[in-house]
């Protein structure tokens, strides 16, 4: 994934750690960069521009994140605050995963509904992108059966499953 350029230098040590909400767009921003042809015009179209996405998230000034934004990946947390330090759920990460594989255009297919014990823990607006990602092989359960949506995502997590994303 290093190799590959989706990885930056900052986040290349301490994979065991809890990924950020600022770290993850900074992969997901790489990736993008990388994988959808004339990516500023793209960005361009969405109709959204910096200043837009600055007033909406008052609190970065990160371009990955607020190209996320522009593209729809993510949101913030409410009360124009995008929380740039906070950990990501494994419920947050499919979500995001499942917008930012969308846009570099992968399959639309219907997806298949894993069945994991701990299902009914997903919660409402997080289902669709665990089944889309789980599906997809982007992510997998955490073992025994179990998704673990309220579980932490490490940057090691994130790394993998953006770069099987491109695969």
């Amino acid at each position: 994934a290093a190799s590959a350029g989706i990885v930056p230098d900052a986040l290349q040590s301490g994979y065991q750690k809890n990924i950020t909400r600022k770290e993850f767009c900074q992969i997901i921003g790489a990736m993008l960069q990388q994988e959808i042809p004339d990516f500023d015009s793209k960005l361009y179209a969405t109709g959204i521009t910096y200043d837009q996405a600055r007033a909406a998230l008052t609190d970065t000034w990160d371009i990955d994140v607020i190209n996320c934004y522009r593209f729809g990946i993510i949101n913030g947390i409410g009360g124009n605050k995008f929380g740039p330090n906070g950990s990501l759920t494994r419920e947050q990460a499919a979500k995001i995963l499942m917008g930012a594989s969308e846009l570099v255009g992968a399959s639309q297919a219907e997806t298949a509904v894993p069945s994991f014990s701990d299902a009914g823990s997903i919660s409402s607006w997080a289902v669709e992108g665990v089944n889309y990602v789980v599906s997809r092989g982007i992510m997998n359960g955490t073992g025994d059966n179990t998704f673990s949506p309220k579980g932490m995502f490490t940057r090691e997590q994130a790394i993998a499953t953006v770069y099987r994303m491109m695969e």
